[in-house]
């Protein structure tokens, strides 16, 4: 674990149920409600959507390689993807890119992404915790994740900028 959480039970839960289970599902995110809020509006008149843990994201799932869907769950399942949340972010909010959702036993476990905060938020049976994404993480999930979209308008964009966020997290690594 990177470091101490207060109640480290509900990542130890939330990697123990998630584990077990090899199918998952991958949403996409809708506009940001800050940055992007006309762009949300017209967004959520326009396009199928649900609502998962109070955030809204695009009705159709998205498909992912074998590989990526592997290599994803091995990531979301080892606790040194979760640090101990530090606050909040200068960045509008909390706003998930992607949500992951596992079914085991017919309890609902999530994993919402947020690349702006650079935090994960994990819920499932009585269990609701935020976690920032410690630097090395936010580069393999963006490795895992950078291509997968199909409805979110200005992907490109936020691509590029994100590149730029992993370009200087590498830089700043240590060798």
């Amino acid at each position: 674990m990177n470091a101490e959480f207060a109640d480290m039970s509900a990542v130890t839960r939330f990697c123990a149920a998630v584990r077990q289970v090899r199918d998952f599902v991958l949403l996409e995110g809708l506009p940001h409600q800050h940055w992007e809020s006309e762009l949300l509006a017209t967004e959520m008149r326009a396009k199928a959507f649900v609502k998962l843990s109070g955030f809204p994201f695009y009705r159709d799932t998205l498909s992912m390689s074998s590989e990526d869907r592997q290599r994803l769950s091995h990531v979301l399942c080892d606790p040194e993807t979760y640090s101990p949340f530090g606050g909040e972010k200068a960045c509008g909010g909390f706003h998930p890119d992607y949500a992951v959702e596992w079914c085991p036993d017919g309890m609902v476990w999530r994993a919402l992404i947020c690349y702006g905060c650079g935090e994960i938020k994990l819920a499932g049976p009585a269990t609701e915790l935020r976690c920032d994404i410690p630097p090395s993480v936010f580069v393999q999930l963006y490795g895992i994740l950078a291509d997968y979209h199909k409805n979110r308008p200005g992907h490109e964009a936020r691509k590029q900028g994100l590149a730029q966020v992993i370009a200087a997290i590498s830089r700043s690594a240590p060798e």
